[in-house]
């Protein structure tokens, strides 16, 4: 794929963001995350019980945002940084030699 330069930086700022966005929410939500993956043979309870904030289907949509928005602004700058991808300008650079 052929996008202008600046344009990878920011697919991957809008990834980064978002993820920051739902890892402080899920953060702030830390006892729903925990009463999530409770089991009855956890050692280790959620804590003392109180009306959840948020339900659990709402913390799995933004568990699995957090985890999209990490493997996939990841993985574009992976590839963008060993040139898989990227703009013609820096493919077709003569200066910007491959080791």
């Amino acid at each position: 794929m052929s996008l202008p330069i600046g344009m990878w930086g920011m697919i991957i700022g809008v990834l980064g963001i978002i993820a920051i966005a739902s890892g402080a929410w899920l953060l702030l939500r830390a006892r729903d995350v925990a009463r999530l993956t409770d089991t009855p043979n956890n050692e280790v309870a959620p804590g003392r019980k109180r009306r959840p904030s948020a339900s659990r289907t709402k913390v799995r949509i933004v568990l699995a945002i957090n985890v999209l928005a990490t493997i996939g602004a990841l993985t574009i700058f992976a590839l963008v940084a060993s040139r898989t991808i990227g703009s013609n300008e820096t493919q077709n650079d003569p200066y910007a030699a491959r080791p």
